[in-house]
């Protein structure tokens, strides 16, 4: 089962492997790797309620001052995929199993786990692997900072599971015929959302062209949509909207190998809002390219009340960041079809 919010919200925790018995660590080049315990900040992790599971966050910044979150090496997923910090959070599913923690990739069946069968040498990396359920090295023991004495938790744990894999596919069959390609246009003056030419993170907010640069997928993932550029990195990566750093008022909002859930909802014109499937339960018989042509939509951070808007109204700032839905045009976009 999953850890509920009350049990994480807040906490910095300690992790030990539960075959090689090192600490989860972050090392000054933002490797992971399992290490003799010490208690220092770069073994300390900070839990972080993303709506769509957990950013995990190291108490250490980076060199140059920024939070730190596990995340993994880029490229496709697969078996022995080193992980690493990053500036760019993403969300974890993590499980509680026989009193200690599996820490889970979202919608898949890669899990966090100590190399070499759990190797306790120090410097050990740590990788995704494929879940074994037999595996301890697969499976961490947790310590909330300053009881690092007692591993087993004494906190009364709640379920909060996520979606089955078999809904999730469920959903997305609803969408087979939804349009590839649009453009998200701002209400409040018409500019486009436009992943950067030459800086592949980062996001803009540009005069309308319409080229590849400034389409969009949004691909339905477990209760939202992951938005997609048509555009991928420079190494060859599929690209998604983010946040960088925490999801919190003025985040800048980037490109990043790794999906995030977004909430994204039809403005009516009484103010009221529908998710986007929600609309297709309601009309049956529309088609998807008129209801997004023909409405405006807010794009939320999920479980919260921060929307995607533009710096534009603030100055010549063309920074897309997080702000709060005041259901003005700064907060709405258009969705026109390519």
């Amino acid at each position: 089962m999953a850890l509920c919010d009350s049990f994480i919200s807040g906490g910095t925790y300690i992790l030990l492997n539960a075959k090689g018995g090192t600490a989860l660590d972050m090392t000054s080049s933002l490797k992971v790797e399992g290490h003799h315990l010490h208690s220092k900040s770069n073994q300390r992790w900070r839990f972080i309620n993303t709506g769509d599971g957990w950013a995990i966050q190291n108490c250490q910044l980076s060199k140059d001052g920024q939070s730190v979150y596990l995340s993994a090496n880029g490229g496709p997923l697969k078996e022995g995929k080193p992980l690493v910090g990053s500036t760019i959070s993403m969300s974890w599913y993590v499980y509680l199993v026989d009193g200690a923690l599996r820490i889970t990739w979202p919608r898949t069946d890669y899990v966090m786990d100590l190399s070499d069968w759990g190797n306790s040498a120090p410097g050990t990396h740590v990788q995704l692997m494929r879940l074994k359920k037999e595996q301890p090295c697969q499976l961490w023991y947790f310590s909330r900072c300053g009881t690092i004495d007692t591993l087993a938790p004494t906190t009364t744990l709640m379920a909060l599971t996520p979606p089955p894999l078999e809904i999730l596919h469920k959903e997305r069959s609803q969408f087979q015929n939804a349009p590839v390609l649009h453009v998200l246009l701002h209400m409040h003056d018409e500019m486009a959302l436009e992943l950067d030419r030459t800086c592949t993170t980062s996001i803009r907010h540009r005069p309308s062209h319409k080229e590849q640069s400034q389409q969009w997928r949004l691909l339905p993932c477990a209760d939202g949509e992951t938005i997609q550029a048509c555009r991928e990195s420079l190494d060859g990566q599929p690209l998604y909207l983010t946040v960088r750093g925490l999801a919190q008022r003025g985040a800048c909002v980037v490109a990043s190998p790794y999906p995030v859930t977004w909430r994204v909802e039809r403005c009516q014109p009484t103010g009221k809002k529908l998710a986007i499937r929600s609309v297709l339960g309601y009309f049956p018989s529309l088609c998807m390219r008129h209801l997004l042509t023909s409405a405006r939509y807010s794009i939320f951070w999920p479980k919260t009340n921060l929307v995607i808007t533009s710096q534009k109204a603030q100055g010549d700032v063309d920074d897309v960041t997080l702000a709060e839905c005041d259901d003005t045009s700064f907060s709405k976009w258009n969705m026109v079809i390519v």
